[in-house]
């Protein structure tokens, strides 16, 4: 009886040992603040028809917004991310991504055919794949020197009153002062993209 639960006991702590760097390697995905954010280029479904690639903003800040037009908590982050388009727009490159296999592109265009900046579709999830976007809104800032500044969320809280901290808007007036990013990183909250 002892030998057969020490050797359950093994087995189960030889299966743990074994799929430890499979769970490590999965949170490694994805860039890292600091690392050269990495080039892409997308079919923009809005405005300017045609492709828009990251190369094109070389030497501007950029800021990278996984999105969705059916995420109940992207949808409450609208007009907040709207207004920082706004703020911001003249000296900042603002760009949503669409990753989810769900979202037809021209159901996309038209639920955001008003933004005035590019809004792409992800067949296939590469870009979110490349970045480790895993919800939306999942926010990526690349500094004007293309190195990833800040990756998270938009604020701190999905319902604007209670927002207290706001890591986006932060990031984006640090990075314009030349100044280093207050909050780098923050944990992103929203739906699963869906893959």
């Amino acid at each position: 009886m002892r030998a057969g639960r020490m050797l359950g006991m093994l087995g189960l702590l030889t299966a743990i040992a074994l799929s430890a760097p499979a769970v490590l390697a999965e949170k490694a995905k994805g860039v890292l603040v600091g690392q050269a954010a990495p080039n892409f280029t997308l079919p923009v479904l809005n405005g300017q028809k045609g492709d828009w690639s990251l190369s094109s903003a070389s030497g501007k800040i950029v800021v990278i917004n996984f999105d969705s037009t059916q995420c109940p908590v992207a949808k409450a982050y609208r007009d907040r991310y709207t207004k920082l388009v706004e703020k911001y727009g003249d000296k900042v490159t603002f760009v949503a991504i669409n990753s989810n296999k769900t979202e037809p592109g021209d159901k996309i265009s038209d639920e955001v055919s008003k933004w005035n900046h590019p809004v792409m579709k992800d067949d296939g999830a590469k870009v979110a794949d490349t970045f480790g976007a895993k919800v939306t809104p999942h926010i990526y800032v690349v500094d004007a020197a293309g190195k990833i500044a800040y990756i998270g969320a938009i604020d701190d809280s999905q319902k604007e009153d209670k927002a207290s901290k706001k890591y986006l808007d932060d990031a984006i007036g640090a990075l314009l002062a030349g100044k280093e990013v207050p909050v780098s990183s923050t944990d992103a909250k929203g739906c699963t993209i869906k893959r």
